[in-house]
Formats: structure tokens, sequence, C-alpha cells
């Protein structure tokens, strides 16, 4: 599940800045000087990436250095700094232990009441949340249709990505369409796993699934009804670029930080590995997207 995860957020970054936001700048369309390179916004973009790639090594690396623990601050109590006291200071400190007991033991009742009070708003949370799973909706519950309504949403907005890509270039497409299958399929199981939780069976669950995905296309017809005007396009395709960026560092990228402590290498290098065959494969794309349009055209 890892690959796939840095593969979704090496192919959503990738798509973005490779891609999306040169189109809607209106950069990489023949607009070169003769000893230009007409790849050299590429490579710009790459250093982006690259700059990315390399802040996540560092902390990846401190965080496997230092067991999870490289951001804190230990205080260390050396064993041989004694105070020897002498008798008098034990007498006195004696006495006012046998004054202060009493009130150690209202503290001692009033932090167990504090206790069963927490107790009880705890139980109180749990008898919510079980209430919500019961209560049902159209033979689903109400948490059910939460997830579906946001899966159905994303979907949509996945779709009109699609349909606003494909208006610019059937490459583009293809590039949007492979960065969003692959963010999309461990999301598609994470809902899955969500609707059975929540007391659905698996051909509901299913079926929900199934019903969230057709919203895509939807959301295909509209993102190619409107970016005929290629304005319009432009703006759709800076808000797309900024919502693949969005959810790759915002939404994807923190399930990074969740590796193996048995492989912790193993999840290392796979992640990494996904990362670059995300970014590999999209830049290839950008590079020989105009030979193949007109191999195909």
């Amino acid at each position: 599940m890892q690959c796939f995860v840095s593969l979704g957020i090496g192919t959503l970054t990738a798509d973005a800045l490779l891609h999306l936001i040169p189109y809607a700048l209106g950069v990489g369309e023949g607009a070169t000087d003769g000893n230009q390179d007409e790849n050299a916004y590429l490579w710009k973009l790459c250093a982006t990436l690259g700059g990315i790639w390399v802040m996540f090594l560092f902390e990846k690396c401190m965080k496997m250095a230092g067991g999870g623990h490289s951001h804190s601050h230990g205080h260390v109590h050396p064993e041989h700094n004694t105070f020897q006291l002498e008798e008098s200071t034990v007498t006195s400190f004696a006495t006012k232990d046998e004054k202060s007991q009493k009130q150690e033991d209202e503290a001692n009742g009033n932090s167990v009441r504090e206790e069963s009070q927490e107790n009880k708003e705890e139980s109180a949370d749990v008898n919510k949340e079980k209430e919500s799973k019961d209560i049902l909706y159209c033979g689903f519950p109400i948490v059910g249709w939460m997830i579906f309504v946001g899966d159905a949403l994303h979907n949509f907005g996945d779709g009109l990505a699609l349909g606003v890509a494909f208006s610019e270039s059937w490459v583009t497409g293809v590039g949007t369409s492979i960065a969003i299958f692959c963010h999309e399929l461990p999301h598609e199981f994470s809902d899955f796993a969500l609707y059975l939780n929540c007391g659905i069976s698996k051909a509901k669950s299913l079926l929900l699934n199934f019903a969230a995905a057709c919203c895509c296309y939807i959301g295909l017809y509209i993102g190619l009804g409107i970016s005929d005007d290629e304005q319009i396009r432009e703006w759709l395709l800076s808000v797309i670029a900024g919502i693949f960026l969005y959810i790759a560092f915002v939404d994807v990228f923190p399930e990074m930080w969740n590796e193996d402590k048995k492989r912790p290498y193993l999840t290392f290098f796979v992640q990494n590995l996904g990362l670059v065959a995300g970014w590999v494969l999209l830049l290839l794309i950008a590079i020989y997207e105009e030979p193949l349009e007109n191999s195909i055209g």
C-alpha cells in the first residue's frame, strides 16, 4: 500500500508542476528563443520536485536515526548528584508532611471524582457514536452517507479535472488520468473499509463505491463543456493544479510517515521508489508530449 501512496504523491505533484501549471501559464508551447532549450522550464520544475524530495529524505533519515524521537529534548538527571539533608531539616519536613497529608487526601478525593466524571463523558461519546451508526436513512447509517457524499464530491472533482485536461490535449489527459488512478486506488480501498466499519454489508459497500464513482462522469462532461474557451481552460487548470498539490501534501503525504517498525528500511525504499517512478513517468510524458501528439495526430 505504501508503494501506491508514494506513487500517487509522485504522479499528483508531477502532473501539477510539469503539466497543469505550465499549460495554465502558457509555458512550453513553442515560446522558446534560438539558443534556449525548449525543455528548460521542465528542468527548473524538476528542481522544485528535487527540493521536495531532499526535504523528505532529510526528515525521514532523521526520524529513522533518532528512532522517531529526533526532535525531543530529554533532561538527564545524574544519579551522583545527591543532596544530603541535616537531621533538623528532615524533622521539619516530617512535621510539614503530617500537616499536608489531609490536603493530599482531599486532593485525591477530588481527582477520583474528576476521573469518574471523565469516564462518564467518554462513555457518553461512545454511546453517541453507536447511536449515529444505528440510525438508518434509506437502509444506510448516517456515517455511511457522509462517507458516500464526500467520495462522490471527490470523484466529481476528478472527472472535472479529466475533462479539462483532455480538452487541452490527449497527452495531458493521459497524464492526469495516471495521477488520478494512482491516488484514487488506495482511496477507494479505504472508503470500502470505512463502509464495512459502519456495519454496511460488502455488497452494499460495493454499490456505494460504484455510485460514487459514477459522479466522475458528471464532472467529466461538465469539464469538457466549459473548457472550450481557452481562458476558462487555463483558469481551471490552475485551480486543478492547486487541488492536486493540496491532495498530495495534505491528504496523502501524512500516510508516508506510517512505517513498518519491523522493516523500516524496506518501507523507506518502497516509498522512494514510488515517488521517483511517478515523477519520471510524468516527466517522460511532458518531454515527449509533442512527438506523441504528432505521431498520432
